[in-house]
C-alpha cells in the first residue's frame, strides 16, 4: 500500500507511544513506516533549524505524499486553552527572528523579502477546511527559538511551539495539504514541570493521531 501521509513529530519523547506500536518498521535513522496506517513517521528533531533541515531533506527524496502532518507538544498563552487539550494550528508567526531597536522587537518576517511566504508577518494554513474538519479548536501559534521570549513587540498568539513556522513554509512550498496538531502540556509562564500535563497531553495526542490516520483521507 502506498504511504500517503507523512507524520512529523519533533522528538522521540513526543513520538514514544507511536514507536511502541507493533506494526512499525524502522526504515532508516529517524524515519519509520507505520505499516497499518498508510503513513510514514519522521522524527524531525527539536527546534526550527533541525526540523526544517530534516523535513526538507526527506521531501527532496520522497515527495509523494497527499498529506503532511506535524504533531507535538506546545505551551498555552491563554487560560482558555488548557493543559492536555488538543488544538489545530491555522496560523504561525516566527516570533523571535529579528532585531531589537529601542527595546522593541521587529520581526524580519515583516520585511518584503519574506512576502512569498508571510503575509503581514503571518503564515496561514491555506488548507483551512482540513483544520476545521479536525473538530479541534483552531489557534494561532508563535514559533520561538527561546522559550518564554518576552520583549515588547513579540506577536500575539494563542500557543507557543518551536518548529511550526518552518513546517508551514516547507508545506506551502511543496503545495501539499498540511495540518499541525498540538497537545498543550503547560502554560507558557509556568516553569514548574511537576505541574505540567505532559503525559496526559501525549496520551490524548496519540489517541487523536491513531483515529485520524485510521479514518481520514485527503
Amino acid at each position: 500500500m502506498t504511504n500517503k501521509t507523512l507524520l512529523i513529530i519533533p522528538t522521540y519523547t513526543e513520538a514514544r507511544m507511536l514507536l511502541e506500536k507493533p506494526n512499525i518498521t524502522a526504515s532508516q535513522q529517524s524515519f519509520y513506516k507505520l505499516d497499518d496506517l498508510s503513513a510514514n513517521l519522521l522524527i524531525s528533531g527539536p527546534g526550527l533549524p533541525a526540523s526544517m533541515m530534516q523535513i526538507a531533506q526527506h521531501l527532496q527524496s520522497d515527495n509523494n505524499y497527499h498529506l503532511l502532518m506535524m504533531a507535538g507538544l506546545a505551551g498555552s498563552y491563554s487560560s482558555k486553552i488548557k493543559p492536555a487539550e488538543l488544538v489545530c494550528v491555522e496560523a504561525e508567526k516566527t516570533a523571535d527572528i529579528g532585531y531589537v531597536h529601542q527595546n522593541k522587537f521587529h520581526a524580519l518576517t515583516s520585511e518584503k523579502e519574506w512576502e512569498p511566504f508571510y503575509k503581514k508577518g503571518v503564515l496561514i494554513n491555506t488548507f483551512q477546511t482540513l483544520c476545521h474538519e479536525t473538530g479541534l479548536k483552531n489557534v494561532s501559534s508563535n514559533t520561538v527559538n527561546v522559550a518564554n521570549f518576552n520583549i515588547q513587540g513579540k506577536p500575539d498568539a494563542d500557543i507557543e511551539n518551536m518548529e511550526g513556522a518552518g513546517f508551514f513554509m516547507l508545506a506551502q512550498e511543496k503545495a501539499i495539504p498540511f495540518l499541525e496538531i498540538r497537545a498543550i502540556s503547560n502554560y507558557v509562564t509556568e516553569r514548574d514541570k511537576d505541574k505540567w500535563k505532559t503525559e496526559m497531553a501525549l496520551t490524548n495526542l496519540h489517541a487523536f493521531l491513531m483515529d485520524y490516520l485510521t479514518t481520514k483521507t485527503v
